[in-house]
């Protein structure tokens, strides 16, 4: 029997792609699952409010409101809050605002943590953000195709993923995300899990 599924995502200045991800989520969304979305220190557009509730089951909106001394490291701090917002009895999906998950994507996760993961990466298609000139330009979608096999983090082939899903005992235990490591963290996620005795799929 599959865990339902607390998908936490942090957000800040990408609502373009926000919504993007909001409605391919929206469609492998299952009863019981939720979609937690975090807004780091940004603004709350009324459209995102009227397309959670026609596109997911469940939503919660978290707005954060803090002194940004730098845009480093935040993202674990928005990881951390939303999903000590997770319901019981779920496991997390945290995945990025511009990663978008591929078809299939929450199936996949649900199977891998069903047969006893404790954590798991997923595959996503990312549109590149380049910071050009003090101006931000935006790529073609979809960019890039993540795909990731367990042990890549330790054999050095891949530094980060956008989605990522663990189970909650396993977040508590490792106290969440790192708030020193930069950028996202899931090398050093993954390095925490391991060293634990967890299982990773």
């Amino acid at each position: 029997m599959s865990v339902p599924l607390s998908i936490v995502i942090p957000t800040r200045k990408r609502l373009q792609f926000l919504k993007m991800q909001v409605k391919v989520l929206g469609k492998q969304m299952k009863q019981g699952d939720e979609l937690i979305v975090v807004v780091d220190c940004d603004e709350i557009d009324e459209d995102l409010m009227l397309l959670l509730a026609r596109c997911t089951p469940r939503h919660k909106v978290l707005h954060l409101h803090y002194l940004r001394e730098s845009e480093e490291f935040c993202v674990n701090f928005a990881r951390n809050a939303g999903t000590a917002m997770v319901s019981r009895g779920c496991a997390v999906c945290e995945i990025d605002d511009h990663d978008i998950a591929l078809p299939n994507c929450l199936d996949n996760l649900r199977a891998a943590l069903a047969a006893g993961a404790d954590y798991v990466f997923g595959d996503s298609s990312m549109q590149a953000i380049i910071e050009h000139e003090a101006r931000r330009l935006l790529e073609t979608w979809p960019d890039v195709r993540h795909h990731y096999e367990p042990g890549g983090f330790r054999r050095e082939e891949i530094a980060f993923i956008g989605v990522r899903a663990f189970s909650m005992e396993l977040w508590q235990s490792l106290r969440g995300w790192s708030r020193d490591v930069w950028p996202g963290g899931d090398f050093d996620f993954a390095s925490r899990a391991e060293a634990a005795g967890a299982r990773e799929d």
